[in-house]
């Protein structure tokens, strides 16, 4: 292999990745995950290392700046408006763990007509794999009279222009929702840019040429999810897009972060549009029922491994992480979208943090006791724990947390504030459940019965 080489080219993937990650602890030196799919070279790779780099990213902050004053800005709660009722949804997305979730939600407490945009060679396949989908999380029969499903990609710009998306919109579709995303939280962010914000892009064109709402799915990590701040305890409010986070740090951020100046850029051109900012998406309350590919979500890795190796460092203890069970997240959307279009971003994140000190004595009390380590000690598991034959996947998630002078640093870089998002759901008798043993037990038996733990 080359230093000019690309090494993803040469074999380089997400476990090897930890890999190197964790030997590159043992001399003090931290990489994040999205620094090899940036930097794809060994030449690259080197120059990061040597200048210390890989957090610096460049900023034209007055044209940042310029988003936070044209996003509309609401203080407090507007008062109730006539509860919106919609004929039939347009919806892009709907087999994702939110997507399948909100669709559930809207055929069981409307009368909506629900027309799902669904990947797929043709209409049959995609059906399928909705149905396939719902069956995965509902033990209910799939609703064929109340869904259509129409086989097509958002970041297909022809496809919105085709002849069957304009004969559902003729059908008197009032409104549009998109949850569709590449959520993996580390890679190429070229892979990212078609979903996330070209097809984004797309769903705003199409929306503004034929006047209909646009609600957008987006993640409160745009806020700079574990990412180094400019200022001290930085705060983002459902008012803010930009406060000084290096969002460039990780390709999904990235492109969450972009895809929501897109649709302020298409309010400013007359667009009605809301976007919903959803937090750390967990298992359901009900039954701990989590996504299909639980493998790929973050938290759920760094929670396997607290239970699998029952260590951590000292560190956590204070930090406060926050947990949303997904039918909540759902069913706050829903409440949300029927107050309308405002033009305005929700922070939909439950106001229920728990300390994660807590969190350890619940484990415990579920006979998963952690011990805490200082730094070096931590450091020292982890490197004996890399080298055993087939251990990275057990580290993925928690190898990105690693910091050698501070230890682990799981809960946000920011400040989140949902104050005036809680005040909408107080109008709906909403309500954000605690997280409490019951559940975290639950969330433990649907990781063993998938085999995740």
């Amino acid at each position: 292999i080359g230093i000019t080489d690309n090494v993803f080219d040469m074999g380089l993937d997400s476990l090897k990745i930890i890999r190197i990650q964790s030997e590159l602890l043992k001399s003090r030196i931290e990489l994040y995950a999205q620094v090899f799919y940036k930097n794809n070279t060994i030449q690259k790779l080197a120059s990061v290392i040597e200048s210390d780099s890989m957090n610096v990213n460049y900023y034209d902050e007055e044209e940042l700046n310029r988003y936070n004053n044209k996003l509309p800005k609401h203080d407090h709660c507007i008062p109730m408006p006539q509860i919106a009722s919609y004929n039939k949804m347009l919806i892009f997305g709907a087999t994702g763990f939110l997507g399948i979730h909100i669709l559930y939600e809207m055929v069981t407490t409307t009368s909506t007509q629900m027309i799902c945009v669904v990947r797929g060679k043709n209409n049959f396949e995609a059906e399928e794999r909705l149905k396939n989908c719902w069956h995965f999380y509902f033990d209910e029969e799939y609703p064929n009279n109340r869904i259509s499903v129409l086989a097509g990609d958002i970041s297909n710009k022809d496809f919105l222009n085709s002849k069957s998306i304009a004969d559902a919109s003729d059908l008197s579709c009032d409104i549009i929702l998109n949850t569709a995303a590449n959520v993996h939280f580390y890679g190429d962010y070229e892979e990212y840019k078609t979903v996330n914000t070209t097809g984004v892009r797309n769903i705003c064109d199409y929306a503004l040429k034929n006047n209909l709402p646009f609600h957008h799915i987006s993640t409160i990590s745009v806020s700079g999810d574990f990412l180094e701040q400019k200022q001290k305890n930085p705060v983002f409010t459902e008012n803010d897009l930009y406060i000084g986070q290096n969002y460039k740090q990780q390709a999904y951020i990235h492109s969450k972060f972009e895809a929501e100046q897109i649709i302020i850029d298409y309010m400013d051109k007359g667009l009605q549009a809301n976007i919903y900012r959803v937090g750390r998406l967990t298992g359901r309350y009900g039954d701990g029922k989590f996504q299909r590919n639980i493998e790929e979500n973050n938290y759920y890795n760094i929670l396997r491994f607290f239970i699998k190796f029952g260590i951590s460092t000292k560190s956590v203890l204070e930090q406060l992480i926050e947990m949303s069970p997904i039918e909540y997240s759902a069913k706050a959307v829903a409440c949300l979208m029927h107050y309308g279009v405002s033009n305005m971003a929700f922070n939909v994140v439950n106001a229920n943090e728990i300390n994660i000190g807590t969190l350890f004595e619940i484990l415990a009390e579920l006979g998963y006791p952690i011990m805490m380590l200082d730094n070096e000690d931590f450091t020292a598991h982890i490197e004996n724990i890399i080298s055993q034959s087939g251990s990275e996947k057990l580290l993925k998630g928690i190898i990105n947390e690693m910091d050698t002078q501070k230890g682990l640093l799981i809960e946000r870089g920011v400040d989140i504030q949902s104050r005036i998002t809680q005040e909408y759901l107080h109008k709906f008798n909403f309500e954000w459940p605690k997280i409490t043993k019951e559940y975290v037990e639950k969330i433990i038996k649907d990781m063993k019965n998938r085999e995740f733990l």
